[in-house]
């Protein structure tokens, strides 16, 4: 069973693809995107292509748990994957992933970003991944304030 793992922007969507036994994340190549239309056909065919049973989305809430603009507009775009192909999708904390991402990259600041959004999108699958394996580690969504602030 294939997930797609994904770090979703406006013009550029990272991208990262875990293999058939759901245990190791590969970044694939970056999307650049034009609207949430160009986004969705885009993506829809990569589940088609690649036969994808899963779908994780980085979703980046704040500091309290609390939804952001940018949240809330991935959940829209959620919607309208579930609309579009049926896939199921769920989201995964992307705290911290970017920052993660840039750290992992070599090479200088031109090269990173580069692979910035797929890199983060890897990072984002991969934490999941490894969270199905083991749930014990799970924070997120329930646990999200004991492990981050400690109540």
């Amino acid at each position: 069973m294939k997930t797609l793992g994904i770090d979703y922007g406006d013009k550029r969507i990272g991208l990262a693809m875990s293999d058939d036994t759901g245990v190791l994340a590969s970044p694939l190549p970056t999307l650049k995107v034009q609207s949430l239309a160009d986004s969705v056909a885009k993506i829809q065919r990569i589940i088609k292509n690649q036969k994808v049973a899963k779908v994780v989305l980085g979703l980046p809430l704040g500091p309290k748990r609390e939804e952001t603009q940018k949240s809330i507009q991935i959940r829209y775009f959620a919607d309208a994957l579930k609309t579009t192909n049926g896939a199921q999708v769920e989201f995964w904390n992307e705290y911290y992933s970017t920052k993660s991402a840039m750290q992992n990259l070599p090479g200088g600041t031109k090269r990173k970003r580069k692979n910035l959004d797929s890199e983060a999108a890897r990072i984002i699958l991969q934490e999941y991944l490894d969270n199905q394996k083991n749930p014990k580690d799970k924070f997120f969504p329930q646990d999200y304030d004991q492990f981050f602030l400690g109540s």
